[in-house]
């Protein structure tokens, strides 16, 4: 996935992986366009309204955002890696149920429930 990079490379990706320009990201933020670019390479992190405001669009934490992670997976994690792994299926066009590149509530409730289901059985299986 994406673990490691820096803010400013998470936010390239999310924005390309949803198909945005820098100044459609810029409006979406209620933000600018510089802003966006500074970010991107690494001159800086938005304030904490704006790093509410990407987190909830893109549906992560802010957490992963900023790198600040606990170290232990816990169910925070669980739900990062699973809102993670929708996002790029969705940025690449590859499930047969999406309509224009997205999934509707329901199906994305019953995909994080089974994907959920999944990393529990794993790490059930490994102890």
């Amino acid at each position: 996935m994406t673990s490691g990079l820096t803010f400013g490379k998470k936010l390239r990706r999310l924005r390309q992986n949803n198909e945005l320009t820098q100044e459609q990201l810029a409006l979406i933020l209620k933000n600018t366009q510089s802003s966006i670019v500074r970010y991107e390479k690494g001159h800086g992190v938005p304030d904490l309204d704006t790093l509410k405001l990407i987190a909830d669009y893109f549906n992560i934490s802010i957490d992963y955002l900023v790198d600040r992670s606990p170290l232990k997976e816990n169910a925070t994690d669980i739900e990062r890696i699973i809102n993670e792994t929708i996002n790029e299926l969705e940025a690449e066009n590859t499930l047969m149920f999406m309509k224009n590149g997205k999934m509707d509530d329901e199906m994305s409730r019953l995909l994080k429930a089974a994907i959920k289901g999944s990393i529990t059985l794993i790490n059930n299986l490994k102890k």
